[in-house]
């Protein structure tokens, strides 16, 4: 039986219509999903910013001061010894949901944690130094809850009813039960003992008896993730005492993404910026990777010095820093990176051939994302026709077909089809649509899709009529890429936006199966256009919520796609899973749409409750191997499957009178009933 993650795989819609093409399309074995097979292998999304660095970012905008967990700010409703969250990044209010700071058992908020010791260039030294960062906890008061006042991860909470215990998502009104998260996972229990480590299903909470490869199923498929919020930061945010000051944008921009790092787990992160040459004809020349996209655990002192070198002063060449980005993420070769100043960070080429980039997809159907953090102004930027030409399927007449113009780079920003306007979003479409990275690599297998965001930072209150236009570049290239175009006025609102950002990318509802094909009965040769998908939604418990939904498999214009009940396509194509507004076979109005939802609609609406379920408790005699039950009937009373059935015995169910309680779906019920 293949892994989750290789399920998952053969679901990604590209690689299962690619295959539809070819050859007939044949059933896979039923697959069943556990914790070993579903938290593992899970590959984390991969998020590149790009991060607008032109000279019109050096101007001031009034920032407060640094968050300090040595002082006590002004109580505005948070309490200071209560960890307030959110599973969507958002600020919580000051009755929102809490739990106690001495709950919290998750030692990664606390102290920052480094697996692989690494050495980095400290560059706030004269002369720059080589740092080495050893492998562990750093000390008191290095993590993020400290640092900023946040942390963002997978956390759990054990609940405890009757004489059940169990690890679940974190519950209101349960304030003093421990909170753990995954980034202690085999490094720290409920206190710092190496050998108890690991979260079990009972009251102890805690054990090493588990296979070190293998994470809880409360964390499969990314589940619980929340945003973590220290009650003296939010007071802080709201104090009036604290001191603004100005500070150029582009600090106050780095400050975010710093903030950012510092808090986040479970994501690999990278950066851009713009060249910082500039020819008087040509202005700047497209931009450069200054930190490959990895894992935010690795190397964050690395992060934070590279971060910190990087510096304003050149033209807002936003397409042509994300046209090379595409060419990053598909691991091509290094096109304005190698002649933009500061260059090409050494750590994104590919080993052994420095000309290439090192693509930062690893995994088949790893989910990436490109974020742009600008005000939308375009100057000397222009995507040429051999350089639109060398994009893979991209029409290259829909966009820059006028010829170069300079500064005045995103024209006709309000015609909806105008074929000079900047191929930003003409880009991001294609980046959405299209498969972005063909190299011969198994993780290249079927199309590898990116989703684009944008973040319009620091829109003044009246905008000149470019700046109107570079919003309006911003929020069609985010429509097209499938993301969300947020604006953040200033530095307290970019954290939010950012914090937002990366908890909607890690948001994951439910899990495809591989699908099942109708057979043609009449030709074995070839099959029906019916899809049918097995679909489970892993949870603590023993109960999985399970479902048998339909599609039909359907062509636009030669192009095979998964369809739904109304023709219309079931596969969001940047995350390979249903989409939210798609509606299976069988499913209710009521229950429409239910493409994101694993029990709503399907096979499981058309159950008529109750069923009834029977056992037998008689004998059998036995003729020639043939056995014959003592009663004939089986659905008498007798047999029924109820706990009310006294004919059913403690003994019957293999223990002895006297069962505990346990805890199903939240709930304290007795052994007999559960």
């Amino acid at each position: 039986m293949k892994s989750a993650y290789q399920v998952i795989n053969k679901t990604c819609i590209g690689f299962i219509l690619g295959g539809c093409l070819a050859t007939p399309v044949y059933a896979d074995d039923i697959e069943i999903y556990t914790d070993a097979n579903l938290v593992g292998p899970l590959a984390q999304p991969n998020i590149m910013f790009i991060m607008d660095s032109s000279a019109n970012m050096a101007t001031t905008l009034p920032s407060s001061v640094p968050y300090d967990h040595t002082t006590t700010y002004a109580d505005a409703g948070y309490a200071v010894d209560k960890i307030y969250y959110t599973d969507d990044g958002s600020i919580p209010a000051t009755n929102g949901d809490y739990f106690n700071w001495a709950a919290n058992t998750c030692q990664s908020s606390l102290e920052e944690y480094v697996p692989t010791a690494y050495t980095y260039t400290d560059t706030d030294t004269d002369p720059d130094t080589e740092v080495t960062v050893s492998a562990g906890f750093q000390g008191e008061f290095t993590g993020s809850l400290y640092t900023t006042g946040m942390y963002s991860g997978q956390v759990a909470q054990l609940l405890t009813q009757g004489q059940s215990s169990a690890w679940d998502s974190l519950k209101k009104n349960n304030a003093t039960s421990k909170v753990e998260c995954i980034q202690d996972h085999g490094i720290h229990g409920e206190k710092n003992i190496s050998a108890i480590n690991y979260i079990i299903h009972t009251s102890g909470g805690w054990t090493n008896d588990v296979d070190l490869s293998v994470a809880d199923v409360v964390w499969a498929n990314n589940a619980n993730n929340y945003v973590l919020f220290a009650g003296n930061y939010l007071n802080y945010l709201v104090d009036p005492a604290v001191v603004e000051s100005d500070e150029i944008l582009f600090d106050q921009l780095k400050g975010a993404i710093n903030n950012l790092v510092k808090s986040a787990s479970n994501v690999n992160i990278g950066l851009m910026q713009y060249d910082r040459n500039h020819d008087d004809t040509e202005g700047s020349e497209g931009g450069s990777v200054q930190y490959p996209v990895q894992d935010v655990n690795l190397g964050r002192n690395d992060f934070y010095s590279r971060l910190k070198t990087m510096n304003t002063g050149t033209d807002p060449v936003i397409a042509e820093t994300y046209f090379e980005a595409l060419r990053y993420f598909g691991g091509k070769a290094i096109y304005f990176g190698d002649d933009a100043s500061p260059s090409t960070n050494g750590g994104a080429k590919e080993n052994g051939n420095s000309s290439s980039y090192e693509t930062p997809i690893t995994e088949t159907c790893q989910k990436s994302y490109i974020v742009v953090v600008s005000n939308g102004l375009s100057r000397y930027d222009y995507i040429d026709q051999a350089e639109r030409d060398s994009i893979p399927g991209f029409d290259s007449d829909s966009c820059n077909t006028g010829d170069y113009a300079g500064v005045d780079s995103n024209q006709d920003a309000f015609v909806a089809d105008s074929t000079i306007d900047n191929c930003l979003d003409e880009m991001a479409d294609w980046a959405l649509n299209n498969d972005v990275a063909e190299r011969e690599f198994d993780a290249h297998e079927g199309d590898q899709n990116i989703t684009t965001y944008t973040v319009g930072f620091a829109f003044p209150e009246t905008a000149s009529d470019e700046l109107a236009a570079g919003q309006k570049l911003l929020e069609d290239t985010a429509t097209k890429g499938g993301g969300r175009f947020i604006p953040a006025a200033n530095t307290a609102d970019l954290v939010v936006v950012l914090n937002k950002l990366v908890s909607e990318i890690l948001k994951v509802n439910s899990t495809f199966s591989s699908p099942a094909v109708s057979v043609n009965a009449f030709n074995r040769a070839t099959n029906l256009e019916d899809l049918y998908f097995t679909l489970f939604k892993p949870t603590q418990g023993e109960h999985w919520e399970g479902n048998l939904k339909k599609f039909k498999l359907e062509f636009d214009t030669g192009n095979p796609f998964v369809a739904d009940k109304n023709s219309d396509p079931a596969i969001d194509t940047a995350t390979g899973f249903f989409k939210e507004t798609s509606v299976s076979y069988w499913t209710a109005t009521a229950d429409s749409p239910d493409g994101a939802e694993t029990a709503k609609g399907g096979a499981a609406s058309k159950i008529v409750l109750p069923r009834n379920t029977y056992t037998f408790t008689g004998t059998y005699s036995g003729t020639a191997g043939l056995l014959t039950p003592s009663a004939g009937d089986l659905t008498t009373n007798a047999n029924g499957l109820e706990s009310t059935n006294d004919g059913i015995t403690d003994a019957m169910l293999g223990g002895v009178a006297g069962y505990p309680t346990v805890l199903v779906d939240g709930a304290d019920v007795a052994y007999r009933e559960a």
